[in-house]
């Protein structure tokens, strides 16, 4: 063993541990997420089953509103961390074997990396999914309600970034390393 240069490797068994690491590091988030879009469900659901309000939850501009607000705050709790772990589990594993983990901030690069890229990807097929479904044919793909759907999406998406994404990330990586990773 190198007393200058200590590694870090997955403790053993190792897909036991991974596994343990992983839970571990996804509780916290998806806690969060459930919290978060449940408030979204008890006022959908009360808006449609409610006396006296027949129809609202299916007009246009409460949907849109809802799948704006909603969408990115609980959902990318929610399927955002499992990918984010997934991802970033299988990349430990790798490296781990290979050796080249030194120290408890090249499990927080790799967690980082994962987590803003995950994000990203999923603001993007999101605000996608926005534009095909609240288009209608014979409007054009650029019209001012997609550009403000845009505008407001990527600044939520950019302050959750910010304020949930990093911090969060950096937390679950170092729950993950001390739940799944010893000194060699």
């Amino acid at each position: 063993m190198d007393k200058q240069n200590p590694k870090i490797v997955l403790k053993t068994p190792e897909t036991k541990w991974l596994g343990l690491g992983v839970i571990a590091a996804c509780v916290i988030p998806m806690a969060i997420g459930i919290s978060m879009i449940t408030p979204f469900i008890e006022v959908y659901i009360w808006d449609c089953h409610a006396p006296g309000r027949p129809g609202k939850c299916w007009s246009p501009n409460h949907y849109t509103r809802n799948n704006i607000w909603a969408g990115p705050t609980g959902l990318t709790f929610i399927f955002g961390t499992m990918l984010t772990a997934y991802f970033s589990a299988v990349r430990v594993s790798k490296k781990s074997k290979l050796g080249v983990l030194k120290s408890k901030w090249s499990i927080i690069k790799i967690g980082l990396k994962w987590a803003t890229l995950v994000h990203f990807i999923a603001a993007i097929f999101y605000f996608i999914y926005l534009v095909y479904e609240y288009s209608s044919p014979n409007t054009p793909i650029i019209d001012e309600d997609n550009i403000m759907v845009l505008g407001i999406g990527s600044f939520l998406h950019g302050i959750l970034w910010v304020i949930v994404t990093l911090p969060l990330s950096i937390t679950c990586s170092s729950i993950f390393y001390y739940v799944a990773m010893e000194k060699e």
